[in-house]
């Protein structure tokens, strides 16, 4: 991941940006639902883009892609680069950063137990174990479970030399 987001910090410099950031994010997506005693849905995604923000003879500029190829990515910083040098023809007053210092961190949730790393078979058996004790119970007649697990993976540089990242 650092590497493509350097990549596209260089491109944006090379192509003339005078201030960049580039995001890069991987979201990590479990959907299971039981109804009774089945599954009724299950889902397992993984998205990841990278967004490219500029300032270009005084404008800002932005492009974001999914494409993580070399290709892709390079791509993507030229056209947040060409689209600040569209902007700045119109000629608002030139954007200006207050002078920050760099910032780098690093910072992960901490967890006992990564929820990705537990077999779906075990969290499908786990929400059917629920149900059929809620079924056993004669005032019940229907059932439903649901779980939901989220990762986010975070990546921000900058041309100043910020470094952040958080999962």
């Amino acid at each position: 991941m650092r590497d493509l987001a350097q990549l596209a910090l260089d491109t944006a410099v090379s192509r003339g940006a005078e201030y960049a950031d580039v995001r890069l994010v991987r979201y990590r997506n479990q959907d299971i639902s039981t109804e009774d005693r089945r599954v009724s849905a299950l889902s397992d995604t993984e998205d990841v883009g990278l967004g490219v923000r500029v300032i270009c003879h005084g404008a800002w500029g932005f492009a974001g892609t999914c494409d993580l190829s070399r290709d892709g990515v390079q791509a993507c910083a030229a056209d947040a680069v060409e689209i600040a040098k569209a902007s700045a023809i119109v000629g608002q007053p030139k954007v200006r950063l207050v002078p920050e210092p760099p910032a780098t961190t690093r910072f992960q949730s901490p967890c006992k137990i990564d929820p990705f790393q537990v077999p779906i078979e075990e969290k499908v058996a786990l929400l059917l174990e629920i149900n059929d004790r809620l079924l056993a119970n004669p005032g019940i007649r229907k059932a439903n479970g649901h779980m939901t697990l989220r990762k986010a993976h975070r990546l921000l540089l900058n041309s100043e030399g910020s470094d952040l990242e958080s999962e």
